[in-house]
Order: structure tokens, then sequence, then C-alpha cells
């Protein structure tokens, strides 16, 4: 369904098999918390060409594909959407690919960490801390790195490096 204006995105994104969409950084990380494939057709004029970043960030995860505005004629896009469309199993495999990449704890993460408390939903992959790298994004070299892990009992320990 193409509709000119969504009151409702929340409702329609949910129900949405595939979304076509810009690719700006909330867009993608909506897309990704709900697990949603899409067909990203990134605004050329984005400032520092974040948006074509994020989308091909997205498509290097199976999550997108991506079509850019040079080559986004009628007839290119109606061939993409058709025959994402009809591969039912690859848009699975897609918003499963983007749920994988989906952080829809983020703002409880940004809240704890600017708090200083216990993170709530401490996600820790084989010696990967999501918590740590915001931490590094967002701080880098200007503080000495900050390192927090949970102890057996729960708790919280932290040491500077």
């Amino acid at each position: 369904m193409v509709l000119p204006f969504i009151d409702d995105m929340e409702r329609h994104v949910a129900e949405a098999d595939l979304v076509l969409a810009r690719s700006g950084a909330t867009t993608c990380a909506e897309l990704c918390a709900a697990g949603k494939p899409a067909l990203l057709l990134p605004f050329a004029a984005a400032a520092d060409d974040h948006q074509r970043r994020n989308a091909r960030a997205m498509e290097a995860e199976g999550a997108a594909v991506v079509l850019e505005e040079p080559e986004a004629t009628g007839e290119r896009l109606g061939s993409l959407l058709r025959g994402l469309v009809a591969d039912v199993e690859r848009l699975v495999t897609m918003g499963r690919a983007a749920r994988r990449l989906g952080r829809p704890d983020a703002a409880a993460r940004v809240a704890d960490l600017l708090s200083g408390e216990r993170p709530r939903h401490l996600a820790i992959h084989a010696g990967h801390d999501p918590i740590q790298d915001l931490h590094d994004a967002h701080l880098g070299a200007q503080a000495p790195p900050h390192r927090a892990h949970l102890e057996p009992d729960g708790a919280r320990a932290d040491h500077e490096e």
C-alpha cells in the first residue's frame, strides 16, 4: 500500500512487510528496532553523506537494499520492489538482520550512562560492551577509558584504565 501521508506511522510500520524510506539515523534506528526489512533511498544532499552511509551499513548487515538517487528510476524502483515482495524468505532474513541491529532499549542505556547508575539493560556479547562503545563514541580521547562489568552477584564493578 502506498500512502501520501501517514498519521500513525508506528501502526503502519508494524503492519508492513517491507518499508521504502529515506535513511536518516532515526528512520534506520526505528526500522531496526521494529525488525523491518527495508528498501532505502538515501537523500543524496544529506549532510556529510550520512544517509548513504547509514543505508550501506544496514545493507552490509543484510537488513536493507539500497537504491541511490542517480539509479532511482521508476522502472528500477518497481523492479526492486516487485522482486523483494515476491521473495518472502529474503524479507524474513532481512527482518531478522534488522532486529539484530536494533537497540530498542537505547534510551534506557543512555539514561543509565548519563546517570552513572548500573545499566538496566546491559548486553555484553563476547567482550563487546555497547555501553563502553557509547562512551567511547562520545568521549573518545577526551577522557580515560572507563570499564564497567557485572560481578557474579549482579553488582557493578568500575575501574579506570
